[in-house]
């Protein structure tokens, strides 16, 4: 039987989170139970529920903490004095180093599964995607205004690829590929701003 030692209840929902991410990494989200993310955690499924009622309820909130924190990862490098090509690098260079803390690879495999496997949950995952594809956008736009982007260009479009680009980053270091990481994120990126930048 697993002895658990009692913990406050917020450090022990930061632990099931820690927990919840690290089995979803190497298991997939479909093949993680409550009695996996307990015994992960030290806890005895019963112990489990005094911090969330169901799976369903952890995933919720790993998918609201992986949001605030992408969301934060924007705010902290959006200057105002900086071009808005400048700040997207910086956004979508710490979101490339985040990989490796594992929130990049949390939000892929949550949002990919939860989208096909859970309906309940998809409005949330929306609304996650959502605030952070309009994030990016505002970026792109006023890159525009100002005329360091690409005029005419399909922010909606272009938005969803530098998530995209996080996000097949992810899939490559879920394979193990750590050391191509950050190669291929500088050549990733790359080929991202020559498609957004004015071309004088």
């Amino acid at each position: 039987m697993v002895k658990s030692v009692r913990q406050r209840h917020d450090v022990r929902q930061v632990q099931i989170m820690e927990a919840v991410t690290r089995l979803i990494t190497t298991r997939g989200l479909e093949s993680v139970t409550i009695k996996d993310i307990a015994h992960e955690v030290g806890l005895t499924e019963g112990a489990l529920y005094r911090h969330f009622v169901s799976k369903q309820q952890i995933l919720s909130y790993l998918i609201y903490q992986v949001g605030e924190f992408l969301l934060d990862s924007i705010r902290e490098r959006v200057e105002e004095e900086q071009s808005a090509l400048v700040n997207l690098e910086s956004i979508y260079r710490a979101q490339i180093r985040d990989i490796e803390d594992n929130w990049g690879l949390a939000l892929i495999v949550v949002a990919g599964a939860v989208v096909f496997e859970d309906a309940d949950l998809r409005p949330q995952v929306g609304f996650v995607m959502a605030q952070y594809l309009d994030r990016i956008k505002t970026l792109l736009q006023e890159g525009i205004d100002d005329g360091s982007l690409r005029s005419g260009m399909d922010t909606d479009a272009a938005s969803f690829t530098f998530f995209s680009s996080v996000q097949s980053l992810a899939g490559l270091w879920a394979m193990g590929e750590t050391s191509q990481l950050a190669h291929m994120g500088d050549q990733v990126w790359d080929i991202y701003k020559r498609g957004i930048i004015r071309v004088a």
